[in-house]
């Protein structure tokens, strides 16, 4: 049986090829046969529904907490005040992960989910940790609020790519992602171009990432203003949360008939606390699948309650898992319209309604 279901489906590029093929180049370098089999892996895996004996990411959460307050955000809603305290990985589950990672040979470590990575106050310590225990790839999603160039300059040769959340421009920007300066964000990404250059650097790459809804009046203006400060530009399709957050108004999209999704077949998400939870979608840690304090990455991947649940999305009964139902990766995607960006036609996708 062959999975058809899209993988990466919650982000598209808005650039061109040539830059499309630049960042891949400079993501691979160093260990571009590694990297081709890794990124191989990552295509192959969940179309043939092939988990292995390891994920191929592990997705780890080093805080809970956010110092913005983005409207779209899940960490908003009332439903998530158990976790809105003080909540940071401890440094040494943080090592016990990164170890288990190394002796596996687990290529990519991105720290990531429901806060801020780089509030951690060991942040610096830890990502050097993990590079120099041989991880190949790690990569963090961030409100840029810390990238300015003291900071960068003392992460810069552990990180290996960064997605930075621009929602819009200017005034836009700045009602999202409050109280960020959208032109002090500008000068700080600038900056990153001369401390690569300084350090003698090909990564971090830098991706800009924004939500469809705060660009669509004009996006070719937001790619001519972000293009020259990071390294890709890119967006992810429109959803709708319900009043939960983090949950999606199931009605309002159109399912897939066959679905298996992608992540059972390459990440682990592992939270601060050292749950680990079925995947990015589950803000409220209504699935746990396994626990980092107690188990391995390995007996975690390999157990009870991934393996049942990957043999019923296999089975076509992905709708059964409650988290899995409501999920907005089982909605058909549609391409939502073309524009034009610098003569250049870009499909938007969006969910298909």
């Amino acid at each position: 049986m062959k999975n058809k279901t899209e993988v990466n489906k919650c982000t598209y590029e808005l650039d061109t090829e040539d830059r499309i093929l630049e960042y891949d180049a400079k993501r691979a370098f160093g260990w571009e046969k590694e990297y081709k089999i890794y990124r191989d892996a990552w295509h192959n895996n969940p179309k043939n529904l092939d988990a292995g004996m390891y994920p191929l990411n592990v997705d780890l959460e080093m805080t809970a907490i956010c110092n913005l307050k983005c409207p779209m955000c899940f960490l908003q809603s009332p439903n998530m005040e158990e976790i809105k305290g003080e909540r940071l990985i401890n440094p040494d589950l943080f090592k016990k992960i990164v170890d288990e990672m190394a002796e596996a040979n687990i290529p990519a470590l991105r720290l990531n989910f429901r806060g801020e990575p780089t509030l951690h106050p060991n942040f610096i310590e830890l990502i050097k940790y993990a590079k120099e225990k041989g991880i190949k790839e790690i990569c963090m999603n961030t409100n840029g609020s810390k990238l300015n160039p003291e900071f960068f300059e003392q992460m810069a040769p552990y990180l290996d790519w960064i997605v930075v959340s621009i929602d819009g421009l200017d005034e836009t920007y700045e009602k999202i992602r409050k109280p960020i300066k959208f032109n002090s964000l500008l000068e700080n990404l600038s900056k990153t171009i001369e401390i690569k250059k300084k350090l003698n650097l090909k990564r971090p790459v830098i991706k800009a990432q924004t939500i469809w809804t705060a660009i669509e009046h004009d996006p070719e203006a937001y790619y001519n203003r972000l293009a020259p400060h990071v390294d890709l530009v890119g967006y992810s399709p429109t959803y709708n949360y319900d009043e939960a957050y983090g949950t999606y108004d199931s009605s309002l999209y159109e399912n897939k008939e066959e679905f298996a999704c992608p992540t059972l077949y390459q990440r682990l998400l592992i939270l601060s606390n050292g749950k680990s939870v079925l995947c990015c979608t589950d803000s409220n840690s209504k699935c746990i699948v396994g626990d980092a304090n107690t188990q391995t990455i390995k007996e975690i991947w390999n157990g009870k309650v991934l393996s049942n649940i990957r043999k019923l999305h296999e089975n076509g009964n992905y709708d059964q898992v409650a988290l899995c139902k409501t999920c907005c990766n089982s909605r058909k995607m549609e391409d939502l319209k073309t524009i034009s960006i610098n003569n250049r036609n870009v499909t938007i996708k969006n969910y298909k309604e």
